[in-house]
């Protein structure tokens, strides 16, 4: 026996795959509208294929059954169309399928035998059975999407192992790579020394040669400052 429960119209993220059961709304209800206690969702999944109805895992299951809660919805939003084009035959077969009995709807009209039908898969004493294939399809992309968050998460996780933790433009690149890029982008204290020294010596020495020049003198032929020695001609 396969109980779906009673529908109360609840609008959830799942509705999204109503789209995919336009052929089986568009069969029968002679041939979609089942006794629960008659459905096998496992054997009705597998049907046409060349999988055992004992291999459909329990993710899978999980996958069905949601599957068919769409095609519940999508079979009573549709169901105006769905009346308009059943015969008053196909009707009052498949109202006769539920557990429920109802013998004093013989005399009745056919859209008072619609709207019973109507009820009675909105309760869940009968259920709307869609294709296998539509079934397959809809279980395939439910599954499809909930594997879609745990890719993000393990490739959000790849990459924080990657980089270590380094606040890189380049994120691609390894953590020690990445601390060589800030090394020579970074001067260090020493280099910063070296510059100034640099500067001040060269400074030095052009003050001392325009002096002397001025003076009429000759140039040392080399200035010392600090740890640098610089030279100059004459």
């Amino acid at each position: 026996m396969f109980h779906l429960g009673p529908d109360y119209g609840i609008h959830d993220e799942n509705n999204r795959y109503t789209y995919l059961f336009w052929q089986s709304i568009h069969r029968s209800v002679y041939l979609s509208v089942r006794n629960p206690r008659m459905f096998f969702p496992a054997s009705h999944y597998c049907f046409c294929t060349n999988r055992n109805a004992t291999e459909v895992t329990r993710e899978e299951i999980d996958a069905i059954t949601i599957a068919m809660r769409v095609a519940r919805h999508a079979f009573l939003n549709r169901f105006t169309v769905i009346r308009l084009s059943s015969s008053d035959s196909d009707l009052r077969s498949a109202l006769g399928r539920s557990d429920r009995s109802f013998p004093h709807w013989v005399w009745r009209e056919t859209r008072e035998i619609a709207q019973a039908v109507r009820e009675a898969v909105t309760r869940g004493d009968s259920i709307f059975v869609p294709t296998p294939d539509d079934l397959r399809v809809c279980v395939k992309s439910i599954q499809e999407d909930r594997r879609k968050p745990q890719a993000i998460t393990a490739q959000s996780e790849r990459f924080k192992s990657t980089a270590g933790g380094c606040e890189c433009p380049r994120r691609s690149m390894s953590h020690r790579a990445c601390q060589k890029l800030h090394r020579l982008q970074t001067p260090s204290r020493s280099n910063i020394r070296r510059t100034c020294q640099t500067v001040t010596c060269g400074t030095l020495q052009r003050r001392r040669i325009s002096g002397n020049r001025e003076a009429g003198t000759r140039t040392p032929a080399a200035v010392k400052c600090g740890s640098m020695v610089l030279t100059a001609g004459p």
